[in-house]
């Protein structure tokens, strides 16, 4: 006759069953834990990284910082050369004795001056039988000139330019007029002092 199980040794198979489903629960549990966890941790990586600030652009460096300079400025055109003056014999590219086919062969725009005078470029010619016998023109349209080996230029003095001469001699006539050289050249102006409108004369001895 089989025994009855007492009701002592249900109580302790039955504790040994619940403490053996807790265990494998619990052990269940450990084991899934860190895969629930990683999750929350990659998405507070995803969202810091989406929130993440931009990196800051690199600093400029002083050669970046610097305002460029500017353009250098052309160069000054160079001064005209100086026109010859030589007393009794010639004006810048204008003799004494041209005739008047030499002086159209200089290029220089011809027009009247006066009744017994013609123009060539800025210079007033006078001809005779035996060519151009006076030629002038104003320091204005000369510039420069070399007189007496002295370089004189538009806004020099008549008194400077009639010393470089050195045997000058004033002559009534209105405003300041020299004749120099036995009257071979003449530097004078007419009731002005402007210097660009000082005149020089060149003529035949």
């Amino acid at each position: 006759m089989r025994a009855r199980p007492t009701s002592l040794s249900v109580s302790s198979r039955f504790v040994s069953s619940l403490a053996l489903i807790l265990a494998v629960g619990c052990g269940a549990s450990e084991t899934r834990e860190p895969e629930a966890a990683r999750a929350p941790r990659a998405a507070e990586d995803s969202t810091e990284e989406a929130h993440a600030p931009d990196e800051p652009a690199p600093e400029a460096t002083p050669a970046e910082l610097a305002e460029p300079e500017p353009p250098a400025p052309p160069p000054e055109p160079p001064a005209p050369e100086p026109l010859a003056v030589v007393a009794g014999a010639q004006l810048g590219p204008i003799r004494i004795g041209m005739s008047q086919e030499e002086l159209r062969a200089l290029g220089l725009p011809e027009s009247p001056a006066t009744p017994r005078s013609l123009r060539f470029g800025p210079y007033r010619v006078w001809l005779d039988d035996e060519g151009v016998r006076r030629v002038e023109a104003s320091m204005g349209d000369l510039e420069r000139v070399r007189l007496g080996g002295t370089v004189f230029a538009v806004g020099d003095h008549i008194h400077a330019m009639r010393d470089a001469i050195g045997d000058c001699v004033w002559r009534e006539g209105g405003g300041e007029r020299y004749r120099c050289g036995d009257g071979a050249l003449w530097v004078f102006t007419d009731h002005s002092l402007d210097p660009a409108r000082y005149v020089i004369a060149v003529e035949r001895p």
